[in-house]
């Protein structure tokens, strides 16, 4: 073997050096796409979830209403033995593959062992973490319904195996499909994920909303007309969240309860089905500050109890109706930033202000100088397009030359974006004037104006984003001042381009990401 020369000992460490510059960023990067993703609740909540909704459900197949089905059935009483008989194990592994469904595993991780390789793989999170919009009302009902039906189905395949190990297998599959929907079912009741349109927004816009209503809380309401107030992710334990983690939690039991029951008893029952169905919420509102003193919870506990009571009489064989008080109303007219919708009905969001800080080259084509300006940005948005300007202090890159103020208005469509929306696209309509306030050397005072059509590029990230724009601009130079300047009095070809890291801090600001329906 030959020993390292000092020549090649040098290469290995610009080697080496250029790698952990290139995992510093990949690590920066990853950090920042890791706030861009909108998980409704935290991975120790969906756990905590999960694991008591599996525990509950076991516990309610055990009661008097449902025993006399399996007693008199040693095959139903085997199965019962292989779903319920160690809930505590279950019920732990429930919870897990819960927590990691929609997050960490895509559908096709639903077998268990592979389930557990492709958690670790970070790469796929990220991915996923800005391809989320099943995580938002009105998929994210969706979602829960289709993979719910899928465990119904593979739990009724399962009362038909012979083999014990046969129908163990097929067990585990259905209820990894369930496991998977209800990380979603879990997500429809966090505050974040309602009232928002989630395809059609930046994760700029998806970022800052969640984040804001998450901790601001909203008024949901489900199909049977229960009504209560929650917040989302990283509050599901907080006292003043305590009847929103019920609802949530009554919720997934009856999930789980209907796909035990199937695969226990063999069959669907139509009630169960309802029951759950009817549990998710449907109506979202952002409760103006005047009535927030009024959101104790109190007054929608016994309209809600009264609720669940009829639906635990149908389940159970009891005739009796349960008195149901009227519904809560907590109405205001104006709601905060009229967040308010129809969870199945898909809204334009408004937008609020975004900034950028960066900085802008321009120039004409030919035998001339450019100029560079440290430029601050704005931009509003509003009915699907975005209006600001670029406001700077640009100076010549030659020794003779001008400095002064740069102006320019801009107006933006967007395009479109790829990649789960985490590349924007927009068209931009600019008028770029410079206004000369020193020359040096004797230059002559030079205005510029020059109208532009350029393509404008954003790497969203979340709150912290990288905007990129240029394009060819019609120059018109105007000398207002004497002196000798190379700039021409009649118009030319120019262009433009800017770099800056876009600033969005609201829960409307963003961007929509399709063009406005015309």
């Amino acid at each position: 073997m030959t020993e390292p020369t000092e020549k090649t000992s040098t290469r290995a460490r610009h080697r080496q050096r250029g790698n952990c510059r290139l995992l510093c960023v990949a690590a920066w990067v990853a950090c920042v796409l890791w706030q861009s993703g909108a998980s409704a609740w935290g991975y120790v909540e969906h756990y905590s979830l999960g694991r008591e909704s599996y525990t509950n459900a076991c516990k309610d197949l055990a009661e008097p209403w449902f025993k006399h089905e399996i007693e008199k059935d040693d095959e139903k009483y085997r199965r019962y033995l292989i779903a319920c008989e160690d809930p505590s194990l279950h019920s732990n592994q429930y919870g897990q593959f819960t927590a990691l469904s929609g997050d960490h595993l895509d559908a096709n991780n639903t077998q268990g062992t592979k389930s557990d390789i492709a958690a670790k793989n970070f790469v796929e999170y990220l991915i996923r973490a800005v391809q989320d919009a099943d995580h938002f009302h009105p998929a994210a009902p969706l979602k829960w319904r289709e993979y719910h039906e899928r465990a119904l189905k593979a739990a009724l395949k399962a009362t038909g195996d012979e083999p014990y190990l046969e129908q163990v297998d097929d067990f585990w599959l259905a209820f990894y499909l369930n496991a998977f929907g209800d990380h979603f079912l879990q997500d429809s009741f966090a505050a974040g994920h309602s009232g928002f349109n989630r395809p059609s927004s930046t994760p700029s816009a998806s970022y800052n909303f969640h984040k804001e209503m998450n901790a601001r809380g909203k008024l949901l309401r489900d199909g049977a007309g229960r009504e209560w107030f929650t917040f989302g992710d990283d509050h599901l334990e907080f006292s003043n969240n305590l009847l929103a983690r019920e609802r949530v939690l009554n919720e997934a039991t009856a999930s789980v309860r209907d796909f035990l029951f199937t695969f226990i008893v063999g069959k669907r029952w139509r009630q169960l089905e309802r029951e759950v169905a009817l549990g998710l919420p449907v109506v979202s509102d952002v409760v103006c500050a005047p009535k927030l003193a009024e959101l104790d919870g109190l007054d929608f506990v016994e309209r809600n109890k009264a609720l669940d009571q009829s639906f635990e009489n149908v389940r159970k064989g009891i005739k009796a109706t349960a008195l149901v008080p009227e519904p809560v109303l907590l109405r205001c007219g104006v709601l905060i930033n009229n967040w308010k919708s129809l969870l199945q009905v898909q809204e334009p969001a408004s937008y609020a202000i975004t900034h950028t800080a960066g900085a802008t080259d321009f120039g004409r084509v030919g035998k001339y100088d450019h100029v560079l300006a440290p430029t601050y940005s704005f931009g509003v948005y509003t009915r699907g397009l975005r209006f600001g300007a670029d406001l700077g202090w640009y100076m010549s890159t030659r020794l003779a030359g001008n400095a002064g103020f740069l102006i320019a208005p801009t107006a933006s469509f967007p395009l479109g974006g790829k990649y789960g929306s985490v590349l924007a696209w927009d068209l931009d309509l600019k008028v770029l004037a410079l206004l000369p306030v020193t020359a040096y050397r004797g230059a002559a005072l030079v205005q510029h104006l020059a109208p532009s059509l350029g393509l404008g590029m954003s790497l969203q990230l979340g709150a912290v984003n990288f905007r990129a724009s240029g394009g060819p601009a019609l120059v018109f130079s105007n000398r207002i001042g004497p002196g000798n300047d190379p700039w021409s009095d009649h118009a030319g070809l120019g262009w433009y381009g800017q770099l800056g890291i876009h600033f969005t801090f609201s829960a409307g600001g963003g961007g929509p990401m399709q063009p406005w329906p015309l």
